[in-house]
C-alpha cells in the first residue's frame, strides 16, 4: 500500500491531526504548499490520498480546495478527508470529499476533530487509530 497524507494549515493544528493520521498509517504528512514535483509524480502511484485542512465558518479555506483541483485525477483510487476546527465540521468535511469526488477520488472516509481549548496532539489516539483503519482498508 502506497498512501500519503496532505494537508493545509493556517495556524498548525492541522498540522497535528495530519502528524498523527500518518503514523497510524504508516506514512508521512505533507503540507500541500510544500510540495514538489516529485510529490506530485508519487501522488499517481498512491493507493490513498488523505487530504485534510480546517474548518473556518463550517468550510474549508478556498485554497485547500484550490489545491485538490490540482490533484492528479483519481481514476477511481481511495480518498480520505479530514478536518480540524472549532464547533462546525460537517461542511467542510462533505465539500473536500465533493470535490476530490469531482476528481475521480473515491471517498472512503471522513474524520473530524473538534479543538476546543486544547491544542491537537501528535499523539492523539483517535486520529492515529483512524490512520490505522485506512491502512486495514476501512
Amino acid at each position: 500500500m502506497e498512501p500519503i497524507v496532505l494537508y493545509y494549515t493556517l495556524m498548525g493544528e492541522t498540522k497535528n491531526a495530519a502528524m498523527a493520521i500518518a503514523t497510524g498509517l504508516g506514512t508521512e504528512a505533507v503540507a500541500v504548499y510544500s510540495l514538489k514535483p516529485s510529490d506530485i509524480e508519487r501522488l499517481k502511484k498512491c493507493d490513498i490520498v488523505v487530504f485534510g485542512c480546517g474548518s473556518y465558518f463550517g468550510m474549508p479555506p478556498e485554497r485547500a480546495l484550490e489545491f485538490v483541483d490540482l490533484l492528479p485525477r483519481g481514476e477511481g483510487r481511495k480518498a480520505a478527508v479530514f478536518c480540524v476546527g472549532w464547533i462546525i465540521i460537517g461542511g467542510a468535511l462533505d465539500a473536500l470529499a465533493k470535490r476530490l469526488a469531482d476528481r475521480g477520488y473515491t471517498v472512503v472516509a471522513k474524520r473530524s476533530k473538534k479543538r476546543f481549548f486544547s491544542p491537537v496532539s501528535r499523539e492523539d489516539k483517535g486520529l492515529i487509530g483512524f490512520g490505522r483503519k485506512l491502512r486495514e482498508g476501512v
